[in-house]
């Protein structure tokens, strides 16, 4: 009896224990990488893939004029390289007016953890 007594105590006491996310955000305190040489070797070590990174130069770093094949080329590398590390990727596709016609502009907006209440949003627009 007198456990399931306490029980509700318990729990009503204990379910406002943990700060929510915004008082998280609102008392966060960043940390100083630069005054750890051990943290700035582990990053500068761990992070660095020079055959990935000249990789990806040569995908994006094409002639890419508007409505051309390295155009697309480049855009299809971007939403697939960002959907591989599990970002949701979304387009937002509109078409202007230019002096070549009318002509559709794409951005393309990746979310990370598109549900959880903060979340990370690259927006970008690939132009030649």
């Amino acid at each position: 009896m007198r456990v399931l007594f306490l029980l509700p105590l318990w729990v009503s006491f204990c379910f406002g224990c943990s700060p929510t996310w915004q008082e998280n955000r609102d008392s966060h305190e960043p940390s100083d990488v630069t005054s750890n040489p051990f943290t700035l070797r582990y990053l500068a070590e761990t992070l660095r893939d020079d055959a990935k990174f000249d990789a990806t130069l040569q995908a994006i770093l094409l002639e890419r004029p508007m409505l051309s094949e390295g155009h697309s080329s480049v855009e299809s590398y971007i939403e697939d390289s960002l959907f591989s590390l599990g970002w949701s990727i979304e387009i937002d596709a509109f078409v202007d007016s230019t002096p070549w016609g009318d002509v559709e502009f794409r951005n393309i907006m990746a979310h990370l953890n598109p549900e959880s209440p903060r979340r990370l949003v690259l927006g970008m627009r690939v132009q030649n």
